[in-house]
């Protein structure tokens, strides 16, 4: 990855998006297949080339097909069977319903203390 720059922010433009779609729950299964996909990739560069996060891909690989596991019949049924499949309603984890926008703010508050770090650090680090 190192010898080509567009490869490199190819895969990490997939990633990052894969991980925004596991976000919300709507885009759950969207962002575990886009996220299977690349980290098939980045396993095998990492097993092929012995670097030394060979461990951390692999995990974050078998992290993603945990992610996909409950949809796995659908998933088989519309990609392997070319079969039609059913809705699934998803259900709101919330305990208590009637407070989905401070759910939504904390979620939005969680999300952005979680990524403004590492944008940060890669401002630096471009700057450098």
């Amino acid at each position: 990855m190192g010898a080509s720059p567009a490869y490199g922010w190819f895969t990490g433009i997939i990633k990052i998006t894969g991980a925004a779609l596991l976000v919300f729950r709507q885009t759950t299964t969207l962002g575990a297949l886009i996220l299977l996909a690349a980290l098939s990739n980045i396993v095998v560069l990492n097993l092929s080339y012995d670097v030394p996060a060979k461990l951390f891909a692999i995990h974050l690989f078998l992290t993603s097909i945990f992610l996909l596991w409950p949809d796995r019949k659908r998933l088989s049924e519309l990609l392997i069977f070319n079969r039609s499949t059913k809705l699934v309603k998803l259900d709101s984890p919330a305990i208590l319903p009637h407070l989905g926008r401070v759910r939504s703010v904390l979620k939005g508050g969680i999300i952005v203390l979680l990524i403004s770090p590492m944008v940060w650090q890669q401002a630096w680090y471009v700057r450098d």
